[in-house]
């Protein structure tokens, strides 16, 4: 038994243990399945035991290797907590801010990014996008995240309200019957992957979709939002999307998917570090600055032609945003959540 113990080897290990396969694992810590495969091979020789079997099916772990994963994840638990204190310790607005996200075709976060490295050029950004399940189990420092059931172990407030709708192609062949009968679409279904909420994943989308069409048959399923979005437009059936999809015809299916909050998170430890808080009231900040011009939009537009009604702006309209319930504190503001 080698007593030099990598942590990198370590992390390569929780990752396909949790995973049950290397790909997945690679593609988690962002390096080649090859990478990790030497990790592995690496602790396995460090430690003189074999961790997993490999099996056709993945890699199943051994008796040994759950014992070595029982205190390899109290040491990543404990490294990510001593990371986030030395983190929360710096009050100056500097250095890496990591920010997991939902896919960009679901809600675009560029634009706020943008203004945000103008006024503070001294945060570098790396942005995930995953869903807000995954900063509990990662070194991310705030999570935009659209799901109705924050985890508990993290704070923050809700932005806005997201809706979203069944849409078609307006040239889709079964429009004209689908209203009647929606048990005659094909169904597009979207959230394979780990940037999705469980409550609005692909498998979400499958049980609400038995709540109003018999037996339905989801004849494409994407891994992410952009792809079923172009599903849709290319005819191949109808989706649950974001609305406004002015391209698209909205099919008038209800659903108990129908509106979900967008969400700022970060861990409860963070909340004095320098860069979060300067993201988090910054991005407050940002939404509220346009739930105040959509609205001046908004009573402008209702006197306007239809064409001019369709520039609202849906995404920070004022309606969407809930009221605050459980406050917390930052920077002597009041947050809610």
């Amino acid at each position: 038994m080698n007593n030099k113990m990598n942590w990198d080897h370590l992390r390569s290990f929780i990752a396909v243990a949790k995973a049950g396969s290397v790909i997945a694992a690679a593609s988690t810590l962002g390096v080649s399945h090859a990478t990790v495969l030497r990790n592995i091979s690496k602790l396995e020789t460090t430690l003189g035991s074999r961790l997993f079997d490999r099996l056709q099916t993945g890699y199943s772990i051994t008796e040994q290797g759950r014992e070595i994963l029982a205190h390899a994840l109290e040491m990543d638990e404990q490294a990510k907590l001593l990371m986030r204190r030395a983190s929360a310790k710096n009050p100056a607005p500097e250095g890496l801010l990591q920010i997991v996200s939902p896919n960009n075709a679901l809600f675009n976060l560029m634009p706020v990014l943008s203004k945000f490295q103008d006024e503070y050029p001294r945060i570098t950004i790396r942005n995930e996008h995953r869903a807000p399940q995954a900063m509990l189990r990662s070194t991310a420092d705030v999570a935009l995240a659209i799901t109705n059931t924050p985890p508990d172990d993290l704070v923050g407030r809700q932005l806005q309200r997201l809706e979203f709708a069944y849409f078609s192609a307006r040239d889709y062949p079964l429009l004209k019957g689908a209203a009647q009968d929606p048990s005659i679409c094909d169904w597009i279904t979207w959230g394979e992957t780990d940037d999705t909420d469980p409550e609005l994943n692909s498998a979400a989308q499958e049980r609400a979709l038995r709540h109003f069409a018999k037996r339905p048959i989801v004849k494409v399923q994407t891994a992410n939002y952009a792809d079923a979005l172009s599903a849709t437009k290319a005819r191949l059936g109808v989706s649950l999307l974001r609305k406004p999809q002015i391209e698209l015809e909205e099919l008038p299916f209800r659903s108990n998917l129908g509106q979900f909050g967008l969400w700022i998170l970060t861990h409860q430890d963070l909340q004095r570090s320098g860069k979060v808080q300067a993201f988090m009231d910054f991005v407050v900040a940002y939404f509220e600055a346009n739930s105040r011009s959509s609205l001046r939009s908004f009573r402008i537009t209702l006197s306007g032609t239809k064409a001019r009604r369709r520039n609202v702006c849906l995404d920070t309209h004022p309606a969407h945003v809930t009221p605050s319930i459980h406050r917390i504190v930052l920077r002597n503001k009041h947050w809610f959540c």
